[in-house]
């Protein structure tokens, strides 16, 4: 006989065994079409209690319109029309290494509203154990996919940002080293007569930073 209409938005098909549920998420703003998706369940207590559900959701504003995005797609238009416009190039080249050659790969064919913070847990963790990139690095795709699935948020595609309910790999500072009394005489020693040696002298004996001692020299030039 087929399918046949037993509620509203509740119809059964008696030859699947199985309850339809149609569930309205009204006007979609980008087309004026009502959009509608359709979810099979065994028992009409169950079909029941998830239509109730979803209509509690949406008239509490608690649903997001569904959308058919990857998060390639996503992350391509996040970068298109976000970072190409707003970051430096060098950003712009790490962000785009770092879906290209990792998330994409592992996350990408995903679909953006069906993500899951497990997903993204799991992804650090792989990554951690493959050993190619550091723990720090991995930190830095979790800053990126935050930056990117928080814009999704403020636009309405996503309801909660995904990477915001996992935990990111702690950074880890890098172990400093110093030079001894001896290793410094020794280096004072070695660069005497080279061009090298007034830098060395001044990071040496003085302590400065890279940075302090270029600014030197430019104020140096300002001067002459």
């Amino acid at each position: 006989m087929g399918r046949k209409a037993v509620e509203r938005n509740i119809s059964y098909d008696d030859v699947r065994k199985r309850y339809y549920v149609n569930f309205d998420f009204g006007l979609d703003p980008e087309t004026g079409k009502q959009i509608k998706k359709t979810k099979t369940f065994d028992r009409i207590t169950l079909a029941r209690a998830a239509l109730r559900q979803h209509e509690a959701a949406r008239d509490a504003g608690q649903i997001v319109m569904p959308k058919e995005i990857t998060v390639a797609e996503w992350l391509k238009g996040w970068m298109d029309n976000v970072i190409k416009l707003s970051r430096q190039v060098t950003t712009v080249y790490a962000y785009q290494r770092m879906i290209d050659n990792h998330i994409n790969p592992a996350l990408g064919s995903i679909p953006l509203q069906k993500l899951t913070p497990a997903q993204i847990q799991r992804y650090y963790a792989d990554k951690i154990r493959e050993g190619s990139i550091s723990s720090n690095t991995v930190r830095k795709h979790h800053d990126l996919m935050n930056s990117a699935f928080k814009m999704a948020v403020k636009q309405g595609i996503l309801l909660s940002n995904p990477a915001s309910k996992v935990e990111p790999p702690v950074i880890k500072r890098p172990e400093i080293h110093y030079y001894s009394l001896e290793q410094l005489q020794t280096l004072l020693q070695i660069s005497e007569g080279t061009r090298l040696e007034v830098l060395i002298k001044l990071a040496g004996l003085l302590g400065l930073r890279r940075e302090e001692i270029m600014g030197l020299t430019e104020r140096a030039d300002k001067v002459v």
